[in-house]
């Protein structure tokens, strides 16, 4: 009998064949002990492009559930399902073209085992500005290790904490004309009881943003 998983890693996909190999590379990077922990849910959101079986044969160790509208959807509909769909307590959003830092999955999984209390935790983001895919998918594993690797000179960091900081005021109110900032849907997790507390996302929203 298979071992219910603690976490559901849950991966929009929308004709990004190319990219989420990059995505499993990562999974595939992190430790053998936390992955075990894992199930890996991809939304395929109504793809023309559709995902390559002998990519998850390539990933075989990974425990990968593959779920597809038959039309898209957008990303909240997209994220709700898989939600829908996960086995693990503790959900981890990530998007389609996301390459995870090494320890990606354990700080996301010891942050809630500290944190009983309804919790979200973003984690930082950093875009690379690069087209050639391959090129990123063998050397974007080292950035994390190697100060001087290339891949490091197409990438830009925003301080997002600093500036979600500055929107709310000391009694946790904000106005601001671009509330999304506060949640990075790419890089995020919750348990699941919370998750569905306000039905998860508003799938009024198609769009990015």
């Amino acid at each position: 009998m298979k071992t219910v998983p603690k976490i559901s890693i849950i991966i929009t996909y929308y004709n990004q064949k190319e990219e989420i190999n990059i995505v499993l590379s990562s999974i595939n990077n992190q430790g053998n002990g936390i992955k075990r922990e894992c199930e890996i849910i991809i939304v395929d959101d109504g793809s023309d492009l559709k995902i390559d079986g002998n990519l998850l044969k390539e990933f075989y160790e990974l425990n990968i559930k593959i779920i597809t509208n038959s039309r898209n959807k957008g990303r909240a509909a997209a994220r709700n399902k898989g939600a829908l769909y996960a086995r693990g307590n503790i959900l981890i959003f990530v998007d389609g073209d996301r390459f995870l830092a090494p320890d990606f999955i354990e700080h996301h999984y010891r942050f809630h085992k500290m944190h009983n209390e309804p919790s979200v935790l973003v984690g930082n983001i950093a875009e690379v500005y690069c087209k050639d895919l391959n090129f990123l998918n063998k050397n974007i594993p080292d950035m994390f290790y190697n100060y001087k690797n290339i891949i490091r000179k197409y990438i830009y960091s925003y301080n997002y904490a600093y500036q979600v900081l500055k929107i709310y005021n000391d009694k946790g109110e904000a106005k601001c004309d671009f509330p999304w900032i506060t949640l990075f849907s790419g890089n995020f997790s919750i348990r699941k009881e919370n998750f569905w507390i306000d039905k998860g996302f508003d799938e009024g929203f198609v769009h990015w943003g």
